[in-house]
Parts: structure tokens; sequence; C-alpha cells
């Protein structure tokens, strides 16, 4: 009996311990962005889609079944996600057009969030045309480190929040093919990411060095011609900054419903009340009712199970929609079949 007790207790304070780190280091869990060296120098040759967000229509990489079904049509249940999943959109909580891509490959190979640059300068004949600026804004003692990519004749604004891991250093290679879409395109690094000052050390300092890239953007753009991205982790941060500041588009790439739900799905043994970093995307999407909202996420997601954007669609109002895209994994979202021909249709 004695051995019995000793085991429960040692057990409890084992459980306590675990519980504690990873209440006090949850940071170094969920944030997994490295320094840079502030000398360093970015660099942008290539571009994989600059050429095919330009594509004329005659060249469609997207074929789209134009069978919508829209306000208020049901549908016939969760996706399963361990089965294979044909593509779908969901427009104000409706099933609708299957997505289907037969042609199209990408000329390069983004695996990664922190997407690589080691696709060949021939890829992209538009990326020399585009041009990027290096951007500091204060922040806490500090700077907030960024990029801006200017599109020719720019119709608006784009501003992107990255997922957990790299920086600018490798998300940027983004930048060129959001510019093609005619957006000047902004992304920044959170504090401790990349070239940032700082560290993140609460949910609310991380959502205040988010507001601080939105009002240099604002200073620039009217929120009406502004669209928050938000990739991952990112993405309850750009429903945040949409729902606060009215932009007038919301892309979410890979979204979850809320992080406390997410971390709690992944660490089930850890009560909710210990994790510090709540961030309730759906609470934010109900919030921007005069913003465009669109969702995409991978079927075969590992990281953000996909039912945690059809969850989310149940959020979404007329003229919103959710693009559900088979076989795509959480890395490399964006280097998809059909994806950019999305993004180009929900930018126009």
């Amino acid at each position: 009996m004695r051995v019995l007790l000793r085991l429960c207790v040692i057990a409890v304070c084992l459980y306590g311990a675990i519980a504690a780190a990873l209440y006090i280091f949850q940071e170094r869990l969920i944030f997994l962005g490295e320094p840079l060296d502030k000398n360093f120098k970015f660099s942008f040759e290539n571009s994989e889609f600059a050429g095919l967000v330009n594509a004329p229509e005659s060249g469609a990489y997207l074929d789209m079944q134009a069978s919508a079904m829209q306000n208020g049509a049901s549908t016939n249940g969760a996706a399963d996600e361990g089965a294979s999943v044909a593509s779908g959109t969901k427009e104000n909580g409706a099933a609708a057009d299957k997505i289907k891509n037969e042609n199209t490959q990408t000329s390069g190979e983004r695996v990664g969030e922190n997407a690589a640059q080691d696709v060949t300068a021939s890829n992209n004949a538009n990326a020399a045309a585009i041009k990027f600026q290096e951007i500091n804004i204060p922040f806490e003692g500090g700077s907030i480190n960024g990029l801006k990519f200017s599109a020719a004749e720019p119709k608006g604004a784009i501003l992107f929040f990255h997922g957990n891991f790299g920086d600018v250093s490798g998300w940027g290679a983004y930048g060129a093919d959001f510019a093609a879409l005619g957006y000047d395109f902004y992304i920044f690094d959170y504090p401790g990411y990349g070239k940032s000052d700082g560290k993140i050390s609460s949910q609310q300092q991380l959502l205040a060095s988010a507001d601080a890239m939105s009002r240099y953007v604002l200073a620039q753009h009217p929120p009406r011609k502004l669209a928050m991205i938000g990739y991952s982790i990112g993405s309850g941060i750009a429903a945040r900054q949409a729902a606060k500041w009215d932009a007038a588009r919301l892309i979410l790439l890979a979204p979850y419903f809320s992080f406390e739900r997410l971390a709690h799905e992944k660490i089930p043994f850890v009560p909710k009340f210990l994790i510090r970093y709540k961030i309730p995307t759906a609470e934010f999407l109900q919030a921007a009712r005069g913003t465009q909202i669109t969702l995409i996420h991978g079927a075969a997601d590992e990281l953000i199970p996909v039912h945690h954007s059809y969850d989310l669609a149940g959020s979404l109002k007329e003229g919103d929609l959710f693009y559900e895209i088979p076989d795509a994994r959480h890395n490399g979202l964006l280097a998809m079949p059909g994806i950019w021909e999305i993004l180009k249709e929900r930018l126009q």
C-alpha cells in the first residue's frame, strides 16, 4: 500500500513539474524563430509564381465548376481527416465548387513554411522588376524588422503574418509573388525573429507587435484597400487585425479555431487554464462582419487538422469562401497546384 501511495505521489509531482514547465516555457515551445545578424542582407532573386499569377485567362490553371450552392445550403457532414477528400469550397456554410487541377506544376519545390530559395533564376522573368525595401518600426524600445515589396501600380496592400518557424529571409520569397497580384506586400518578423529585437513574452505583447505592424501599413493604405493574410499561427493574428481595423479582405492559410483548442489537442493532459496563448480565431471572424473572408486548408494537414477550418466555416457569411485542398499538408501549402489562381481570384 505504501509503495502504491509513493508511486501516486511521484506521479502527481512529475505531472505538476511537467505542467509547470509547459506553462513557464510556452514561448520556447511555440515560437521557433531564430535571430539573424543585423548585417544580414536579404536577397530574393527568384520567384516561382509571378509568371503564374499574371497568366492570361486562356491559360487557366484551376478548373472551378460553376455549381456553387450558396446562402444556407447544408453540407453532408464533416470531413474524414484520414480519407482522401476532394477539394471543395464552402460559401456561407455551404459545400460548393469541386476544384480540379489537370496540367499545372510549380517550377520549384517549397516544402516547408520557411520557403526554400533554391529555385533557378530562369523560373521568373518578372522578379527582377519587383523591388523590395527593408523596414524597421519602433517597438518596446527596439524595432520590428520587415520588408515591403512594391507593386508597379498597387491597387492596395497585403499585410502577411507568417508561421511560427523561420523569418522573413525565407518567408519573403513569396513577396514578389504577391506583389505580382497588384498589391504592395508587407511582411514583418515577430519579436525575437530574424532581425527584430526583443522576444515574445505574452499574448498581449505578441498582439501589440501586430498592431504596430498594422499601424505602419495603415499610414500608407486605407483599411478598405488592405488585405490581411495569415499562415498557421499567423492566421489568428491576421484575423484579429482584420476585425480590429476593418480590413477589406482576410485570407487564412491553415488556420486554427483557437490556439488554445489546438494546443489542448496536442497536449490533452495539460489543463486549458495553463495555456496562456488563447488567440480565438473564431471570435475574430465573427467580429469581422465587413471583411471578405477566405479560408484555405490542406485536407492532409498533419499539424493543424482541417476540421479547424470546417468549424471556422460556421462563422462565414455571404461572400466568404472555404477551400479545402486535396493532398495538401501543412508545410508547402502555397506551393500546391491551384492555390495562386484562388488567391488571384479572391484578391481581385
